[in-house]
């Protein structure tokens, strides 16, 4: 039996710029597509960007042509072949553009890309052209200047979606349009502050749902079940075992649950297990299988889980185009390359920093990513006066050529699943110093000899570690290249796949035949 198709419930949004899920997700479907299978990434978030953010990954050589996509947006929302509007749905339509005609817009002076609208001199509206959705955002200001709606906007300038706030600022109205400016889905908070939804279908018959939980249900079995149906599908990072068990129930799906982090609770380390994700690993076996990055965490999670007898292991592949490999590395430069949120501890890192000045003073830290505490980090590398060493570098797309540029990365997290961006590092020859976090420091770091494993939190021995790394450069470049030679034992794409057709065999998955599939809204 051969298998074709490897369907992946993804439920996070889908971006250019997604953080290690989603990156992740991405990555599998680009190594199935290269062997020949057919990926198809199934996103239950509604992303209006959702085309945009696509058309970037393809253009960028990320995500394969042959990579199917399918959204709830584009199949409830855009995708359904409606019955001409008529009276009876008048009430329905909203205005296609942000009428600003007669107000005088003034961008900003120091973010041109933020323009405020001013009726005489009242602010009525400010329109964001440049933020995490990459699409333009409007804020509609009411008589007390607190935000009363908020329109999204398509590239064109058509409102696709609206979000009513009331006047404590409670998002209590979602709405989202199709072409002609009708609400097609849209949701409200009921008496009990409840999120529920309404759809319209083909012929604007209004269906109910309590959750959008039970929308997705609907979305994955009426609109998917050519790839679903007595198949295997991955979810990514133990979505709602509800959604799961009730689409079993329908099409027969089984289910391959990827971990991507920890299952840990509290500290991270072995002991308390998050409730949600605990409940999931109950289900596994009624389900399918859990899907980790590490033998630690197998290992972990069949100890604290007995009657688990089945856990698969497939850890993350990277591999390396020719233009990374050609980068010239700089012997006093260190790297983080990930998100700037908490659990990743770069405002000790970077307090700490200057004990490896005090070593190397030609050291330098380059911090690569986006996040919330970005503005704390800027404030404390000027606290410091450390903007000659330590500087934020924004986003990459090509986190390859930055390891490659680097004598050093550093992982200071407090827990992970497997850091691609670790083995990255390994494969790319920057030395890892990096926590001993559960999981991943230990697979792809053999202290002493690939690299530094450092006690939890404890930033001196982390500083003196990079130190050690940055003065010796006999001892740095055999770390280097043992650390490649080790991680060559498993970083194969070939047995990646191999191992995921695998988990779907075992799984009982369909061959590769598949059904037509549903038109949105059938």
């Amino acid at each position: 039996m051969t298998i074709q198709t490897f369907p992946m419930l993804l439920n996070v949004p889908l971006t250019f710029r997604s953080g290690g899920l989603g990156m992740s997700v991405v990555r599998r479907a680009q190594h199935l597509a290269d062997a020949g299978l057919q990926p198809v990434l199934l996103v239950n978030e509604l992303e209006v960007q959702l085309q945009y953010e696509v058309a970037k990954l393809r253009a960028a050589g990320m995500l394969p042509s042959s990579v199917e996509v399918r959204d709830v947006w584009t199949d409830l929302v855009v995708g359904v072949d409606r019955e001409a509007a008529d009276r009876h749905v008048e009430h329905l339509r909203r205005p296609l553009t942000f009428e600003h005609d007669g107000l005088d817009a003034r961008p900003r002076a120091q973010a041109p890309h933020v323009i405020d609208y001013f009726d005489g001199t009242r602010r009525v509206a400010v329109e964001n052209r440049r933020n995490s959705l990459a699409l333009p955002l409007v804020s509609v200001l009411g008589e007390d200047g607190k935000r009363t709606r908020v329109l999204y906007l398509s590239p064109e300038g058509q409102v696709i979606r609206i979000d009513h706030h009331d006047p404590d600022g409670t998002l209590y109205r979602k709405e989202f349009l199709d072409a002609e400016g009708h609400v097609v889905l849209g949701s409200a908070l009921d008496h009990r502050k409840q999120e529920r939804w309404t759809w319209y279908d083909a012929a604007w018959s209004p269906v109910e749902f309590p959750s959008f939980q039970e929308l997705v249900v609907h979305w994955l079995v009426a609109c998917n079940a050519d790839v679903l149906a007595q198949h295997v599908c991955i979810s990514e990072w133990a979505y709602e075992p509800e959604v799961l068990r009730a689409v079993t129930e329908r099409l027969g799906t089984r289910w391959a649950v990827q971990f991507h982090s920890s299952h840990l609770a509290g500290e991270r380390r072995y002991g308390a297990v998050q409730g949600r994700i605990g409940r999931m690993i109950e289900d596994t076996a009624e389900l399918g299988t859990c899907v980790v990055l590490t033998r630690d965490q197998a290992i972990d999670i069949r100890k604290a889980f007995p009657h688990v007898d089945r856990i698969d292991v497939i850890p993350h592949v990277v591999t390396v185009p020719d233009a990374a490999r050609a980068v010239e590395r700089e012997p006093h430069t260190v790297v983080y390359v990930g998100r700037f949120t908490e659990g990743k501890s770069l405002d000790e890192l970077i307090s700490h920093f200057p004990k490896v000045l005090a070593q190397v003073p030609e050291a330098k830290l380059e911090l690569w990513g986006m996040g919330p505490k970005e503005a704390a980090y800027r404030t404390l590398i000027a606290q410091h006066g450390l903007q000659e060493h330590v500087t934020i570098q924004g986003f990459t797309s090509d986190p390859l050529s930055v390891y490659a540029r680097a004598a050093v990365g550093v992982f200071p997290s407090a827990y992970d699943g497997q850091s691609m961006s670790l083995l990255e590092s390994v494969v790319m020859g920057a030395v890892p110093v990096a926590f001993d976090f559960k999981y991943g420091s230990r697979q792809a770091i053999e202290h002493g000899r690939t690299g530094l494993i450092v006690d939890m939190f404890d930033f001196g021995d982390t500083c003196d570690s990079i130190a050690l790394l940055l003065r010796d450069q006999q001892l740095r470049e055999s770390m280097a290249l043992a650390g490649q030679e080790r991680v060559a034992a498993y970083n194969d794409p070939a047995r990646f796949v191999e191992a995921w057709v695998e988990v779907f065999t075992a799984l009982g998955a369909a061959d590769g035949t598949r059904s037509e599939r549903s038109a949105p809204g059938e």
